[in-house]
Formats: C-alpha cells, sequence, structure tokens
C-alpha cells in the first residue's frame, strides 16, 4: 500500500484509511491451537487445489496500465504469491506469512488490527469460508468473527477521526428503520 499512499500524497488527496481495503482470509476457533487443528486442511486443500491459475489470467484485459504491468513484472505476480502459499503446509508458515489470519478471537482481532493499521486501511474483506470447509464450521467461523472479533474492529480509525465518506448512507437508515 506504500505505493498507493505516495500516490494519494502526490496528488493531495487526504489519507483516510476507508479510501482502500483488503482481502483477508480469516479462520476464528476458540484458541489458537484449536483453530489449526479444524482449519489447517481446508487452507491447504485452497492453497494446493484451488489457486491453479495461470499468472496472465490474475487480472482482467484491460484491467491494468503498461506501468503497473511492469510493476508487477518487477516485483511478483499474484500467482506467485500463490505458488509460494501452495508449497507451504504448515500452519505456523500459513499464519506468519499472512496467507491465513487465524486462532482465537483475541488473537485474530489483534493480527487484523495490526495488518490494518500497517497497511492504513478501512475496509476488510473478510473470506471466512475457504476451500473445503463444511458448512456448519463455516457458519461457526462467521459467527466468531461477527460476534467477537468485528466488534472490536469497527471504532478502529474512528479515534483519528476519520469518516467512512464511501458508505452507502441509504443502508444504515433502512437497517436502523427495520429494528
Amino acid at each position: 500500500m506504500d505505493g498507493f499512499w505516495a500516490k494519494m500524497d502526490e496528488l493531495g488527496v487526504d489519507r483516510n484509511p476507508y479510501r482502500a481495503g483488503f482481502s483477508q482470509l480469516i479462520c476464528v476457533s476458540e484458541t489458537d491451537e484449536r483453530a489449526e487443528q479444524e482449519y489447517l486442511d481446508h487452507c491447504s486443500y485452497f492453497f494446493n487445489k484451488c489457486l491453479h491459475i495461470p499468472s496472465h489470467f490474475m487480472t482482467a484485459p484491460g484491467y491494468r496500465t503498461r506501468r503497473s504491468a511492469e510493476f508487477a513484472i518487477r516485483t511478483g505476480q499474484p500467482g506467485d504469491l500463490a505458488a509460494a502459499a501452495a508449497e507451504e503446509k504448515n500452519w505456523k508458515t500459513l499464519t506468519e506469512r499472512g496467507f491465513v489470519i487465524g486462532g482465537s478471537p483475541d488473537t485474530v482481532a489483534e493480527q487484523l488490527i495490526e495488518v490494518a493499521k500497517g497497511l492504513r486501511v478501512g475496509n476488510l474483506h473478510a473470506l471466512l469460508q475457504i476451500g473445503s470447509m463444511p458448512h456448519d464450521l463455516t457458519v461457526k467461523n462467521i459467527t466468531l468473527f461477527a460476534e467477537e472479533v468485528l466488534p472490536r474492529l469497527r471504532k478502529l480509525w474512528a479515534d483519528e477521526g476519520w469518516d467512512h465518506k464511501w458508505w452507502p448512507k441509504g443502508a444504515a437508515d433502512r437497517n436502523a428503520a427495520a429494528v
């Protein structure tokens, strides 16, 4: 994100973290150890079986400028990251390298806050169903994330006074009216 924020500075645009977002594979369980037991096989399946995409198909035609394509070639394609993740088959490496954020609600919340602040992003695209996860484990993951992790993330940027100017205004009004 350093290049993105440098460009925003160059353009004289504020550093509102809600201008940016990131997608993250997330696995939440009662403990760090239990998360590894419940999710490792599904994460391994995802990285080993689901990411066989040639690097030239990783972005849509016309999506990149020549300059951004040259940068991607110099710094490594998204497919290279997927290949690196597929080589790793242990939980420690997947979590330490950031391919997956997983563990107890405390561990997951702390790591997501660290990543969001490090990247300076205000929009999290939580990927809570991974590979071969069965329905009941997916429901558990979503529930633990929603009830125990998400509340800790909601006001992450509020202390700095940032407002999410891009959030749909009508959505909040409809939800309030429905209650």
